[in-house]
């Protein structure tokens, strides 16, 4: 059921059979979007986006933003959250309540996350990182984050660009 406006919905299947293994479905009472995936071993990520406020298991994030990003590590297993992190920005110089979202993620071999996406006003957060620009003229600009897979701590966090959006990474 959702819990108001589009939710994600994540299911498993039995490889060998096509039976599904479990359903889950994350959201709050707006909009909900996941835009990546990715899975390696004993690990499922999704990130994406929300607006005002999403519950993902126990943690529920919320922003003032117009929308905020996430990421999420989920238990291939029972399709649990392990965690979920809040990317959030603020209010740009124009007034506009900023943006976040996530729309590319991978893992490497030795289980770090990167994720990229957009972003659009003066000091987008992850965790303890920030990018800060102050003089934020009102356009997005893409981002890059390498992540700790146990906890998901932002290990750095870069901005790519003046203007545009990290759409994808391999």
């Amino acid at each position: 059921a959702s819990a108001g406006g589009d939710d994600v919905f994540l299911a498993k299947l039995n490889p060998q059979t096509g039976e599904l293994a479990w359903a889950r479905s994350y959201g709050g009472t707006n909009d909900d979007y996941v835009a990546a995936l990715s899975a390696r071993g004993d690990a499922v990520y999704l990130g994406g986006g929300f607006n005002t406020n999403t519950v993902i298991g126990a943690n529920t994030l919320a922003t003032t933003a117009s929308s905020a990003g996430y990421l999420i590590r989920v238990n291939p297993t029972t399709g649990d959250p392990i965690w979920a992190q809040l990317l959030n920005n603020q209010a740009d110089l124009s007034g506009f309540p900023g943006f976040t979202g996530v729309y590319g993620l991978d893992v490497d071999t030795n289980g770090a996350v990167y994720l990229t996406g957009d972003s659009r006003g003066p000091n987008l957060s992850y965790g303890s990182l920030s990018i800060f620009d102050p003089g934020s003229s009102g356009d997005s600009y893409g981002f890059l984050a390498k992540v700790e897979p146990a906890n998901g701590t932002a290990i750095w966090l870069k901005r790519l660009n003046r203007q545009g959006i990290g759409n994808s990474i391999a």
